[in-house]
C-alpha cells in the first residue's frame, strides 16, 4: 500500500512534465492538421514555444493561406507573436495579459467573384464549427456581460505590419500598404 502512495504522485509529476515538454509539438502538429480542416487552406507554423507554468507564450512564422479560387499566395502571415499572461489572474475576476508583441502580420484581402477571401475562411469556420450566422449572432446578444471574464492588456506592441488588397481576376495581384 506504501509503494502505490509513493508511485501514484510521482507518475502525476512524470505525466505533467512530459506534457510540460511536449506541449510544443503538440500545438504545431494540431495547428498544421486541424487547421486545414477548419478554415479550408493551407496551415503552416514554424515554431512554438508555450510555457504554461511562466504564462509565457510565442508563435514564429505562421502562414494561412487562400481557399482555392483564390490567386494570392496567402490571406494571413504572420512573423512572430508573443505573449506574456499573469498567470495569478488565470482564476481571477480578470485576466491580465502583461504584453502582447506582433512583428509583421501581412494580411491579404483578395475580392474574387461574390465572394472574398477572409469571408470565406470566416464562413469555413462557422461550417466547421456547427454554427450558422443567424444562431451565432443571436447567442451572442443573448450572452450575460456579467458571465464574461473581463481582459486587461497592459501593452499591445504590432510593428512591421503590410495589407495587400487584390482581385483575382487580376491573378492576385493589386494595392499593397502598410500598416
Amino acid at each position: 500500500m506504501k509503494k502505490i502512495l509513493i508511485i501514484i504522485p510521482v507518475i502525476i509529476i512524470v505525466l505533467v512534465l512530459a506534457l510540460g515538454f511536449s506541449l510544443d509539438s503538440i500545438i504545431k502538429h494540431g495547428v498544421e492538421t486541424i487547421g486545414p480542416r477548419v478554415i479550408g487552406a493551407e496551415v503552416k507554423l514554424k515554431e512554438v514555444d508555450i510555457s504554461p507554468f511562466s504564462g509565457k507564450g510565442q508563435l514564429k512564422g505562421l502562414f494561412i493561406g487562400n481557399p482555392k479560387g483564390f490567386k494570392s499566395e496567402s490571406a494571413f502571415m504572420l512573423n512572430e507573436v508573443r505573449i506574456a499572461l499573469n498567470v495569478k489572474s488565470i482564476f481571477s475576476e480578470k485576466l491580465i495579459v502583461d504584453e502582447i508583441y506582433i512583428d509583421a502580420p501581412d494580411i491579404t484581402y483578395e475580392k474574387g467573384g461574390v465572394s472574398d477571401n477572409i469571408k470565406t475562411i470566416l464562413n469555413n469556420i462557422k461550417k466547421f464549427s456547427g454554427a450558422s450566422e443567424k444562431t451565432a449572432g443571436k447567442e451572442s446578444a443573448e450572452k450575460s456581460t456579467e458571465d464574461e471574464k473581463k481582459i486587461q492588456i497592459n501593452r499591445l506592441t504590432i510593428k512591421n505590419g503590410k495589407v495587400h488588397m487584390s482581385m483575382t481576376a487580376l491573378g492576385g495581384e493589386g494595392l499593397n500598404l502598410d500598416l
